[in-house]
């Protein structure tokens, strides 16, 4: 098939790009009025817990506690078994604070219930789920606040059934699908790695670029048992591991160099040693897969890039630090030295970046500037690809937050946004020669925006899938 936009005209051949004409050069099958691009490529999601988080319960979109706890309720009428619902975000509350254990006990002390803060570093459980919680890591039994361990490893502690992971794998593809993103750098823990060895090809509706999260160096092993067995589909792809150095800014668990401004006192905690980090960066060379580093925190951020300095010389595996977001000039120093890869969310901008918004409640007055620096990092020549951590997953939502920082002066433009969301995520798990740009030879995974720069169509698999928005 031949489809043309306002500017060219490109031949699609058994899903590759045959030939690009100019416009008007030859007969097209179809014609648009906008412009075709490359796909999305999201560089950092997490597709399973996507799909969980909407067959099971998502707090997204509600206002306030008691909408939620009425939402709870509701469900308490029709079901008495285990509660998680995912991706509270209480800044976006009237009440603007988080859930409390006695709240929860008030809808019920017999059926366990757990929220999820949106950033995943954080829950609140009632009484009953601290009973089954009771010799886990991390949690104030007295106000029933979990930090990092149990958010970060809900399917841990409550495992769902593999015939509900494999619903939820391709719920959250079929979310993203629709949104131009025909690929994605996938995140995930041990035992969905497992899952996922076992899924048949036609699971896989999109592209998936796997990373595996380890919680410490004894779980290498079992990485190592796992990838013995595990075999590349067509759009399934091993490239490394993730290691968290630190937590969030909504949970006020990143790792900061001063105190939040509103807790004083509180400056969050690194959640790795050096000695392991090294390992973890020895291991990654000596077997030649990627190295994730998540790094928000302006403590925990130079903490990363210091022992990356210590290690390597040349980052040719394009080892990466995920979200990178509070920085300062030595930072930046730093990270032009080490060469290192970074994966950043332009929807948290939008989300949480604004004046007397969340990022500005918990970092003060000087703090929250120096936040998401997407055309400061751009102009000193640092590698930059765009994901969404799915909050919410959605490029075109999360380059409006680009293309509208809250820092006139970090602002960028919409090619080069488009670029950080479609061309540079592939070069980020060694795919640019394959996608990510309209030229002869490579994947036709295209997408058509209109005049308005809204998504009309994907072109995936040569078929057209037009967008119902």
């Amino acid at each position: 098939m031949i489809i043309q936009d306002l500017e060219k005209a490109i031949e699609v051949e058994k899903g590759k790009i045959k030939r690009i004409y100019k416009k008007g050069e030859v007969k097209a099958d179809f014609k648009f009025e906008g412009k075709i691009y490359p796909s999305f490529c999201d560089s950092h999601t997490h597709i399973t817990g996507l799909g969980l988080s909407e067959i099971r319960y998502s707090l997204k979109g509600k206002k306030s506690k008691e909408e939620v706890y009425e939402f709870l309720k509701g469900i308490l009428k029709e079901k008495r078994e285990t509660i998680i619902a995912y991706d509270f975000d209480e800044s976006k509350w009237k009440e603007k604070e988080f859930p409390k254990k006695e709240e929860l006990d008030k809808i019920s002390r017999d059926v366990p219930i757990i929220l999820r803060r949106i950033c995943g570093h954080f829950a609140v459980g009632n009484s009953k789920a601290l009973e089954i919680l009771k010799n886990a890591k991390g949690i104030d039994f007295e106000t029933g606040i979990m930090k990092e361990e149990v958010p970060l490893n809900l399917n841990h502690y409550f495992p769902p059934s593999k015939e509900e992971i494999k619903r939820a794998f391709v719920k959250g593809q079929e979310i993203a699908l629709p949104k131009g993103i025909t690929e994605v750098h996938d995140i995930v823990g041990l035992k969905n790695f497992e899952n996922i060895t076992e899924f048949e090809e036609k699971d896989f509706l999109i592209r998936i670029n796997l990373y595996v999260v380890l919680k410490n160096l004894y779980e290498i092993k079992e990485f190592e048992r796992i990838k013995e067995k595990f075999k590349e589909k067509e759009f399934l792809k091993l490239k490394g591991i993730k290691v968290f150095s630190d937590g969030s800014i909504g949970a006020r668990t990143a790792f900061l160099k001063e105190d939040y401004a509103d807790l004083k006192g509180e400056r969050g905690k690194l959640l790795i040693d050096e000695e392991t980090l090294k390992e973890f960066i020895r291991y990654a060379e000596e077997k030649g897969i990627q190295l994730l580093v998540h790094a928000i925190g302006d403590s925990a951020i130079e903490f990363v890039l210091k022992t990356f300095n210590k290690m390597i010389s040349k980052n040719s595996l394009r080892h990466r630090i995920e979200h990178f977001e509070l920085v300062n000039k030595n930072i930046i120093k730093m990270a032009k030295k080490t060469g290192i890869y970074l994966s950043m969310q332009p929807n948290f901008v939008r989300e949480w970046q604004e004046k007397n918004g969340m990022y500005y409640k918990r970092l003060g007055e000087e703090r929250w500037k120096k936040m998401n620096l997407f055309k400061t990092l751009l102009n000193e020549g640092l590698k930059i690809a765009f994901g969404s951590d799915c909050m919410p997953i959605g490029p075109l939502y999360g380059i409006e937050g680009a293309l509208n920082h809250s820092l006139k002066e970090e602002r960028i433009d919409f090619e080069t946004a488009i670029k950080l969301y479609t061309e540079k995520p592939r070069k980020f798990c060694f795919e640019e020669n394959k996608r990510g740009k309209i030229k002869e030879n490579c994947d036709a995974d295209l997408i058509l925006l209109n005049e308005k720069n809204n998504l009309h169509a994907t072109i995936f698999k040569s078929k057209i899938f037009y967008s119902s928005t």
